[in-house]
C-alpha cells in the first residue's frame, strides 16, 4: 500500500475541492480555496484564511484514506504567512472561548477525532500534540527550537505512529534528514484504537486581522511496503501532467474535436467538452506532457479521472497505462451521476513492476477504459 495520496492543487479550482477531498470543513470565519499562481512553482496552492482579531477558526480540508498500519508519513510545502496566530490548542475548535482554535499544519484523524497534530506557534516554531482531550485542548508532546520562515514555503514532513506508549512524532524541515523534532516513546493516541484513517490540512486561526496560510506539493504514505515508499520521501514536488495528443487507442467519442483535446483542460470543465463511452469494452489513451524537470526521480503516478455516468445502472471505468505497446488496466472505479475524481495511485510502472523512470513515464500513454 504505502503511497496513498498526492496533490499538486494545480489541476482543479475551488469549486472542485469536494471532488478530490472528502470534505471541506467550514470554520467560523475564513475559507478554503484553490489559489492560482501562489504555489511553490508559480502554480496553484490550497489556501486557508481566517479573519478575526481574537482566535476564531478558519476552515480545514479532510481526506479519508485507508492505511495499512498505524503510521502516517506526510510531506507538504507550507507557507505560514506572518505567524499572527491565535494561541489555542484545539484543531477542531470553533467559536471564541475555552481552549480556543490553533493553526494546524497537519493533523491525523480517526473518524471524527484528532489522534495527533502539528501546531504552528506564533513564534514560528512547531509543536507536536496528542489530540483533543475532553476539556477541549490538545496535550503538548514537544516543540521545535528551530522556527519556520515567514511568508515563504517551508517543506514540512511528519511521521506519526499512533500508540498510547510507543508512539512516534518526528518532524523534518526542507529535506534535511536531521529532524527538528524527534519524539519517541510517546502517547500519541487520543482514542481507544491505535489507528488512523484521515489527514486534516488546516485550520488557520488568526490572532489579529486576516491570516493566510498555503499548502502545496502534498504526499501521504503509511509505514507498510518497501522502500522508498515507507519512509520520508524528502522535499518533493507534485506536478499535474496533461494530455498533449491522441494515443494509440481512441475508442471513446469526443463531444467535439479530437479525443485528447476534449480532456486536456487545466481544470475540469464538466460538460463543456468531454469523451464518452456508451458501450464496453472501450479504451482511450493519450500522450502526456513529459516530466517537468529533466533528471527527476519519479516516485509515483496518480491517475485523476474526472468522470460521471449519465443514468442509473452499472458503470465501471479503469485507468490504463500503455507501456511498450501493451495496455495495463488498473482497478475499477465506479463513477456516480455527478462529476467527481476517481483516484488510483501507482508507485511502480505496471509494465516493469519497478519504480517509474523518467524515460518510462515520458514514453508511456495514459488513459481510461470502460470495463462495465
Amino acid at each position: 500500500m504505502a503511497l496513498l495520496f498526492a496533490d499538486s492543487f494545480d489541476h482543479y479550482v475551488t469549486a472542485d475541492l469536494a471532488s478530490k477531498w472528502t470534505s471541506n470543513v467550514a470554520g467560523d470565519i475564513g475559507t478554503a480555496s484553490i489559489s492560482a499562481s501562489n504555489g511553490r512553482h508559480s502554480s496553484a496552492a490550497l489556501q486557508i484564511q481566517s479573519s478575526n482579531s481574537t482566535g476564531w477558526a478558519g476552515a480545514y480540508m479532510l481526506k479519508t484514506l485507508t492505511p495499512g498500519d498505524s503510521t502516517i508519513i506526510c510531506g507538504v510545502a507550507f507557507n505560514p504567512g506572518n505567524f499572527v496566530f491565535a494561541t489555542g490548542t484545539d484543531p477542531d475548535f470553533t467559536g471564541n472561548s475555552g481552549a480556543g482554535a490553533c493553526t494546524c499544519a497537519m493533523a491525523v484523524r480517526l473518524n471524527t477525532f484528532v489522534q495527533a497534530f502539528l501546531r504552528v506557534n506564533p513564534s514560528g516554531t512547531v509543536s507536536a500534540y496528542r489530540g483533543n482531550a475532553s476539556s477541549g485542548g490538545g496535550t503538548l508532546l514537544g516543540s521545535s527550537s528551530l522556527p519556520l520562515m515567514a511568508n515563504v514555503f517551508n517543506y514540512l514532513e511528519i511521521k506519526i505512529t499512533i500508540d498510547n506508549s510507543a508512539g512516534v512524532f518526528i518532524v523534518r524541515l526542507n529535506g534535511n534528514p536531521t529532524p527538528i523534532l524527534n519524539l519517541t516513546g510517546q502517547d500519541t493516541q487520543s482514542q481507544a484504537t491505535s489507528a488512523w484513517n484521515g489527514l486534516q490540512v488546516g485550520r488557520v486561526s488568526s490572532g489579529g486581522g486576516t491570516q493566510t496560510c498555503r499548502w502545496d506539493d502534498l504526499y501521504v504514505l503509511d509505514g507498510t511496503g518497501s522502500a522508498p515508499w515507507n519512509t520520508f520521501l524528502g522535499d518533493v514536488r507534485v506536478d499535474a501532467r496533461l494530455p498533449t495528443g491522441a494515443g494509440t487507442t481512441t475508442g471513446w467519442t469526443p463531444s467535439t474535436g479530437s479525443n485528447y483535446a476534449a480532456v486536456d483542460d487545466a481544470a475540469p470543465n464538466s460538460d463543456t467538452d468531454y469523451v464518452a463511452a456508451t458501450s464496453t469494452p472501450l479504451t482511450d489513451t493519450y500522450v502526456f506532457q513529459d516530466v517537468p524537470v529533466a533528471g527527476s526521480t519519479v516516485l509515483g503516478v496518480q491517475h485523476c479521472i474526472y468522470a460521471k455516468k449519465i443514468d442509473g445502472g452499472t458503470c465501471a471505468i479503469a485507468p490504463v497505462v500503455r507501456h511498450s505497446s501493451t495496455d495495463y488496466v488498473g482497478s475499477d472505479l465506479f463513477p456516480g451521476t455527478s462529476y467527481g475524481y476517481g483516484l488510483l495511485m501507482q508507485p511502480t510502472n505496471p509494465g516493469t513492476s519497478a519504480q517509474w523512470t523518467e524515460s518510462d513515464f515520458n514514453a508511456a500513454e495514459f488513459g481510461v477504459k470502460r470495463t462495465a
